[in-house]
Parts: structure tokens; C-alpha cells; sequence
């Protein structure tokens, strides 16, 4: 996507199969900690994750 960090689309990509599988919280919230420091916020709802840039970026 454009606008993203690098790295940060794969991460995303990563995180809603993870979603989908309904895997463990543990996993999401570790890739969720990874896009933080990148300066991506991430939301899930229900089984969808939404982002936007942090007005902090790293």
C-alpha cells in the first residue's frame, strides 16, 4: 500500500490470515507491537483489522 512503511503491508497481510485462522491472540498482538513501531496503529473488529498511520511515527 502506498503511504506504509516498509514492511509494514507484509505484517498486515500476515495478521488478517492470522485473523481468519482465529489463531492465538498472542501472535496478533505481537505483529500488532511490530506495525506500532513502525508507526501503524491497528483496531480489529470482529475477524477485520482496520490501520491507520500513527501521528507519531517512528
Amino acid at each position: 500500500m502506498p503511504g506504509l512503511p516498509q514492511g509494514a503491508n507484509a505484517l498486515l497481510k500476515a495478521r488478517a490470515q492470522l485473523l481468519d485462522k482465529r489463531s492465538s491472540s498472542g501472535d496478533l498482538r505481537e505483529l500488532r507491537e511490530k506495525l506500532a513501531r513502525m508507526g501503524v496503529v491497528v483496531r480489529d473488529e470482529k475477524r477485520r483489522q482496520y490501520w491507520r498511520l500513527s501521528q507519531r511515527r517512528a
